[in-house]
Formats: C-alpha cells, sequence, structure tokens
C-alpha cells in the first residue's frame, strides 16, 4: 500500500520549531529588557537554523509504511 507524500508535515514542524527557537533566544535576549542589534541577529540565526533543520530532516524522512 502506497502512501501519498506531502510537505505538510515539514511545514509545520518548522514553523512550530521557529517559533520555538525565536522565542527561546529572546527570552535569554531580554534578560537585561532590551535586545541588541547582536542579539536580534543572533535571535534571526536560531529562527533560520531550526526551519532548515526541521524541514529538511523531516521532509528528507521515508513516508513508507511498516511491513
Amino acid at each position: 500500500m502506497a502512501t501519498k507524500t506531502t510537505a505538510t508535515k515539514a511545514y509545520i514542524g518548522a514553523g512550530i520549531a521557529a517559533v520555538v527557537a525565536g522565542l527561546s533566544t529572546a527570552v535569554t535576549a531580554l534578560e537585561d529588557g532590551a535586545i541588541s542589534s547582536q542579539e536580534g541577529l543572533t535571535i534571526a540565526i536560531a529562527v533560520l537554523v531550526s526551519i532548515g533543520g526541521v524541514f529538511g530532516g523531516v521532509y528528507s524522512a521515508t513516508n513508507k509504511p511498516v511491513e
């Protein structure tokens, strides 16, 4: 039995990972009450890396049924 492969799971996972990475980095950056440009760049990098990592990992995983 073949299964249809879609990218929806990868998009959702990448979106959730981006939100979690961005918020967790922002919480750390806001310890002093403000976000500097360097901290903003760190947040952006964390979001982009999480999107790439999760999307790539989930999208490249096969959806073959277990026999």
